[in-house]
């Protein structure tokens, strides 16, 4: 040990003011870029569909089983384990569920995170994956199995 103390991030992050998303970059770098929540989802007049992009395909999600479930300070966060995995949509292999969380507010125009066209909502559940380093073999699996088909 160099007996050097490692810098302890006292940022408390939020959604107004002096904690909110334009302060986040400060203490958290990779909120630096233009392509993260939370984001405005346009009408549907407004998006151009890309056909290319096939459907979302999930798999296991009648798998899912809570680990846990917790306060942390932001929502309520429910931890789950078994093999649930979305992929399809553009995406470069699975993505293996992780938690799912809750936002709420107050009032009926507060508590989601994202807003549609700049309307916010009183709650939103968002459910977090994380990309399976294993999922390029198996989409090549599945591209075999399925052109055999």
């Amino acid at each position: 040990m160099s007996g050097q103390l490692s810098k302890v991030n006292t940022f408390h992050w939020g959604y107004h003011g002096f904690s909110g998303p334009s302060y986040w970059v400060h203490d958290y770098m990779d909120c630096a870029g233009s392509m993260q929540s939370p984001i405005d989802i346009p009408r549907e007049e407004e998006v151009e569909y890309a056909e290319n992009l096939g459907y979302i395909e999930f798999y296991g999600y009648d798998d899912v089983r809570v680990h846990s479930v917790r306060n942390n300070g932001h929502s309520l966060q429910v931890d789950v384990s078994g093999d649930s995995y979305i992929a399809g949509v553009g995406l470069e292999g699975l993505y293996k569920v992780s938690q799912l969380h809750f936002h709420w507010g107050v009032t009926s125009d507060s508590g989601s995170e994202h807003t549609i066209h700049g309307k916010a909502f009183p709650m939103e559940t968002k459910i977090c994956k994380v990309y399976n380093f294993m999922s390029r073999f198996w989409n090549e699996c599945r591209f075999i199995s399925y052109s055999h088909v």
